[in-house]
């Protein structure tokens, strides 16, 4: 009978310890588009260099995770939240918005506060995605003693530990504030700008003032390749990008001197203002992947236009609609 009740409580034990840390649900596709995998995650911490976070289920370059449960908070008072993180990243506590830098962020540092009370256990949710290349994100905190300390410093953040962190529906066992950071990261203050887009003139106007028509007929004849084309409503490349992309760092590598402008573009459906932004994002795409490459990024402008200039301008089916969704390169 002993024996039994030992076993019981053993298997209580080992539930209670199943339930630390964060459902994570991981999904192929940069805004939640085909769900793969659910697991637990102790903490958010985490770096995957040219590798999937699940081989075999989750894309290696094109994925998005969304991270539920409960915090915990071990004081009373002002707590600052921070992220490290490449791409984007969407933090809620107790519902309130602390983080939205939803964008291609290289290593982007972010940071918000929010008032809370020891014991208590709150509402967490973090979404996150990668767009191309390696992906990384760290969860960041700093407690009240923290924070008031005379030796307070931005570079004293540290990982939010899995003991702090619980899936929904978990009791959390009370534990005790965390010690001083010692370890330096040094996240800053501020959000980086995003890059503002830029509006082109249109074809007849460029005419009468003389300006230079940027459109892809006009490009250095001498590179092959015109533009690379992007799947519906995502900053992802369609299947054979890679293989183009390849062709036009080999061609920037033997001309030096030339310098290579990105126009982005999506189709003429949906929010303008959205489809501009999308086709900002979609040539930050291009141009990560040719820095990667060994261009230098002083070679490359980006510019996004959005669904203003079309290739097709009354596309008919899906076919015609996927040729306006390109980054267009113009050799100078």
């Amino acid at each position: 009978m002993k024996i039994t009740m030992l076993l019981c409580f053993l298997c209580f034990l080992s539930l209670l310890k199943a339930q630390d840390g964060l459902i994570g649900e991981y999904y192929n596709g940069t805004n939640f588009e085909q769900k793969v995998m659910t697991r637990a995650d102790a903490k958010i911490e985490f770096g995957w260099w040219h590798s999937s976070p699940q081989d075999g289920v989750v894309d290696r370059a094109y994925y998005s995770v969304r991270w539920t449960g409960k915090l915990l908070a071990p004081e009373t008072g002002k707590y600052l939240f921070s992220a490290k993180v490449d791409d984007g990243i969407r933090l809620w506590v107790n519902d309130v918005p602390l983080i939205n830098a939803w964008g291609l962020n290289n290593m982007g540092d972010f940071s918000n506060s929010i008032m809370l009370e020891k014991d208590k256990t709150y509402a967490i949710k973090v979404e996150y995605f990668n767009a191309m290349l390696e992906g990384e994100i760290t969860l960041l905190w700093q407690t009240p003693s923290q924070v008031n300390s005379p030796n307070f410093k931005y570079s004293n953040f540290k990982p939010v530990s899995g003991g702090y962190l619980y899936q929904p529906n978990t009791v959390p066992k009370l534990i005790p504030a965390p010690a001083m950071a010692a370890k330096k990261v040094e996240p800053k203050k501020v959000i980086p700008p995003q890059p503002k887009p830029t509006t082109a003139p249109s074809l007849s106007k460029a005419k009468e003032t003389g300006q230079t028509v940027t459109t892809f007929e006009k490009m250095d004849k001498d590179l092959t390749v015109k533009q690379v084309f992007f799947i519906r409503s995502v900053n992802k490349m369609t299947d054979n990008s890679i293989e183009r992309l390849d062709k036009v760092v080999d061609f920037l590598k033997n001309k030096d001197a030339a310098k290579i402008e990105l126009n982005g573009h999506t189709d003429v459906m949906g929010d303008t203002q959205k489809n501009i932004e999308l086709s900002v994002s979609r040539t930050q795409v291009v141009a990560d992947y040719l820095i990667s490459k060994g261009i230098a990024d002083s070679r490359i402008v980006s510019k996004g236009f959005g669904g203003s200039q079309p290739i097709i301008a009354d596309p008919k089916t899906e076919d015609e609609r996927a040729v306006n969704r390109r980054v267009e390169f113009v050799i100078k």
